[in-house]
């Protein structure tokens, strides 16, 4: 006696769903890590310097918290959010982009950015930023 069609498709989505749900519980274990770079770390006043920072293991994370700048201008420039499933792990990491323009000159230190979740403190690594004065081409420029 052969299974009917029906019985072969609810088997199949059965097999499916628990593979899934084996895959969404392997996500949960993925360690919670915050990180942060930038695409430069000597600059001038006539200069601007991408700041990253991302958040692995949870997929709706809040914004991180930034620590006071001073020295720049802060421009929010959106977030990004990716999933990977490779041989059935599943990482997730949310990217938040911000612009740094600077305002002074002199070597700064990006303290940690920070990110609460369950009562769980995480930090990013401080960032050290040199910004120069500008460049003697710009400043006829901007005569």
């Amino acid at each position: 006696m052969n299974p009917s069609p029906l019985k072969l498709i609810t088997g199949f989505f059965l097999i499916l769903l628990s593979m899934l749900m084996g895959s969404v519980n392997r996500a949960h274990a993925e360690e919670i890590s915050i990180s942060a770079r930038v695409d430069k770390t000597r600059l001038s006043l006539e200069d601007s310097v991408q700041l990253s920072i991302t958040v692995h293991g949870v997929q709706n994370a809040p914004e991180p918290q930034l620590p006071e700048l001073p020295g720049f201008k802060i421009r929010s420039r959106g977030t990004s959010s990716s999933t990977q499933i490779i041989n059935g792990q599943m990482s997730v990491a949310v990217t938040s982009n911000y612009l740094l323009v600077p305002i002074d000159t002199g070597t700064f230190t990006l303290e940690p950015a920070t990110l609460v979740l369950a009562g769980v403190t995480y930090r990013t690594e401080p960032i050290t930023l040199t910004v120069s004065p500008p460049s003697q081409n710009f400043r006829k420029q901007s005569s």
